[in-house]
């Protein structure tokens, strides 16, 4: 059963608790390179990988230590992508918050959408003073993304990250509430 007050709806996308029935879209999702190659996220993915997922994210919202969300388009079924807000530190106020989003629905504005409604629910509902994220050096598109949002470069993390083969660097991005567009 979906709980109602997860439910994000902007002019274009829906945000939703993912059940079940998306294992096979967030595989698909997950198991294109391009996607994936300067992200945390895993690659190749498998049902059983993608299933695991969906099933901690259930957990999470449950426990309100991680809210995995689905993005759809409105008007159509099956899921293009998720936004995460994850590591939620109920004490200090703060959440990291990461998005995947399929090739064929980039530079179309909908992540941004989906990140705006992803940050609206972190400072309105769960009620954060700062939600960050980790982005690759090498990763342009979502350092564009999030600094279009107005969060702040806040530093780099040399060498901090395994992935591919070797540690590689991040830049930490930060928004306070009061920084939220509107």
């Amino acid at each position: 059963m979906i709980d109602k007050a997860l439910i994000l709806t902007g002019p274009r996308v829906t945000l939703r608790p993912l059940t079940l029935e998306d294992a096979v879209d967030l595989r698909d999702i997950r198991n294109d390179r391009k996607v994936c190659r300067l992200t945390f996220t895993e690659y190749p993915a498998t049902l059983a990988k993608a299933r695991q997922i969906i099933k901690a994210a259930q957990i999470g919202a449950r426990t309100g230590t991680r809210y995995t969300l689905a993005i759809e388009l409105k008007g159509q079924s099956g899921i293009i992508g998720v936004v995460s807000l994850f590591e939620i530190d109920k004490t200090h106020k703060n959440a990291e918050i990461g998005c995947v989003l399929a090739r064929s629905h980039w530079r179309q504005g909908l992540m941004t959408e989906a990140m705006l409604l992803a940050l609206q629910f972190a400072f309105r509902k769960l009620r954060l003073r700062r939600v960050y994220a980790f982005i690759s050096i090498k990763n342009i598109p979502p350092q564009r993304l999030v600094e279009s949002l107005g969060f702040t470069r806040e530093g780099l993390l040399r060498k901090c990250r395994f992935r591919g083969g070797k540690f590689r660097d991040y830049y930490v991005y930060g928004m306070l509430k009061e920084e939220t567009p509107r």
